[in-house]
C-alpha cells in the first residue's frame, strides 16, 4: 500500500514520539539502535550530506549512515532529513547510539507508566516532534513502531497520526523484516485499555487517558484515482520517462520556464564561463548555486553529463541560476530538469529550448 504523497488524502503533519523506560540497558538499546539504522535506506530515508566527487564536492541528499562527532566527548547518530526518492527535505529526527547514565539501568519503571503519569524519573521520551509529509511520515511511524516491538514494556509508542497512515508504516516496514511486528499499543483498544487499568487512576481518569491516548481505527475510503496522464503535477517529472503523456497545464509551465530561462544565456557570466573547461564549469556552477535539493547520484550524473555530452553547459546554465531550495512547482521543474534527460530531450523536441 503506497501512495503518491502528493495525492494523498493522509493529513500533512502528525506527532509521533517514544516512551523509553529508564529501566533500558545500554546494550538492549544498541540492539534496537544498529536496526533502525540498517532500514534507513530501505524506508527511502535520507539525510544532507557533504558529498565529494573525485574533487567535486556540493551538498545534497544521501542515504543515511552514523555521523560520528566530538561533542564533550565522543558522539554516535544518524539522522533522518527527508526521502530519497522524492528529493524532499524535512525537519531532522535522530536516532543517537550512546544512552546518557541518566537515560538507562534504573532498577523500576515501564515506559508506559512513564508516560501515563508524566514521571521522567520512569521514562524519557525521543522523538516527538512535528513531522510532515506522509510517506515521511509513514517511515518515521514505521520506526517507532520497531522500537516499541522490540523493547515491550521499555518503549511506549504515543502521539496524533491517522490510523491508515500506522496501517502503512506497519506494511511498509514489514516488507523488510523477518520478524514482523504488528500496530502500535495506541492503535489495539484492548491492548491499550489493560495498560490503563494497571494504574492508580480513578476509572473517570482512565476513561480520559484512553480517550486522549488511543489511535481510533477509522474506515477511510479511497476512490482509485483516475489519471488522464502519465505526469500530471511537477513533482512527478523526475520520473518522466520518453513517451509518457504530460497534462496540458503542465506543459504550459514547461514553456513557461524555459522563456523564463532564455534570458540567461545573455548573461556575461554565461560567456565567461563558456570558454573554460567543463570540470571547472560544473565547479563554479555548483559554487553560486548552493544547496540544491537533490541526490547523490543527481551530481554524479550531472557530472557525467559534463564530461559526455557537448551540450550540457548550455543545458545546465540556466538551471544552475535559479534559486530552487523550496518545493514549489517551479523548483520542481528546475530540478527535474537538472537531473532527467528524458524530459530534457522532450522539451528540445517540443520546442521550448531556444
Amino acid at each position: 500500500m503506497k501512495y503518491n504523497w502528493i495525492e494523498s488524502m493522509f493529513p500533512t503533519t502528525a506527532t509521533c514520539g517514544v516512551s523509553i523506560s529508564r529501566t533500558i540497558t545500554q546494550e538492549e538499546w544498541e540492539k534496537v539502535y544498529e536496526e533502525t539504522l540498517s532500514l534507513a535506506c530501505d524506508l527511502d530515508l535520507c539525510s544532507v550530506e557533504d558529498i565529494d566527487f573525485h574533487g567535486f564536492k556540493a551538498k545534497c541528499f544521501a542515504r543515511p549512515k552514523e555521523i560520528k562527532e566530538n561533542y564533550f566527548g565522543p558522539v554516535q547518530y544518524w539522522n533522518a532529513d527527508g526521502l530519497y526518492s522524492e528529493r524532499v527535505g524535512v525537519a531532522p529526527v535522530k536516532f543517537f547510539r550512546k544512552l546518557n547514565d541518566d537515560e538507562r539501568g534504573q532498577p523500576k519503571g515501564s515506559a508506559f507508566l512513564g508516560y501515563a503519569y508524566d514521571d521522567e524519573s520512569l521514562s524519557y521520551s525521543i522523538l516527538g516532534d512535528q513531522l510532515e509529509v506522509p510517506h515521511y511520515i509513514s517511515s518515521i511511524l514505521a520506526l517507532a513502531f520497531l522500537i516499541e516491538a522490540r523493547l515491550p514494556d521499555k518503549a511506549f509508542v504515543y502521539g496524533d497520526f491517522d490510523y491508515p497512515l500506522a496501517v502503512e508504516a506497519v506494511e511498509k516496514i514489514n516488507k523488510h523484516l523477518k520478524d514482523k511486528i504488528e500496530l502500535p499499543i495506541i492503535c489495539r483498544p484492548e491492548a491499550l485499555m489493560a495498560l490503563i487499568k494497571e494504574t492508580d487512576y480513578s476509572e473517570k481518569e482512565k476513561l480520559e487517558l484512553f480517550k486522549n491516548t488511543c489511535i481510533k481505527q477509522t474506515a477511510q475510503k479511497r476512490e482509485p484515482a483516475i489519471r488522464e496522464y502519465d505526469v500530471e503535477c511537477a513533482a512527478e517529472l523526475f520520473n518522466y520517462k520518453k513517451g509518457n503523456s504530460i497534462a496540458p497545464e503542465l506543459l504550459k509551465l514547461l514553456k513557461q520556464t524555459f522563456d523564463m530561462l532564455a534570458a540567461a544565456k545573455k548573461q556575461n557570466g554565461y560567456k565567461i564561463l563558456s570558454t573554460i573547461p567543463p570540470a571547472q564549469q560544473i565547479k563554479r556552477l555548483a559554487l553560486q548555486a548552493g544547496f540544491i535539493p537533490i541526490c547523490d547520484v543527481d551530481w554524479k550524473h550531472i557530472i557525467d553529463n559534463f564530461n559526455k555530452r557537448k551540450d550540457s553547459f548550455e543545458r545546465y546554465y540556466p538551471l544552475f541560476m535559479v534559486s530552487c531550495e523550496s518545493y514549489s512547482s517551479s523548483s520542481n521543474i528546475i530540478r527535474s530538469l537538472l537531473i532527467n534527460d528524458d524530459l530534457y530531450e522532450f522539451c528540445k523536441e517540443q520546442g521550448f529550448v531556444s
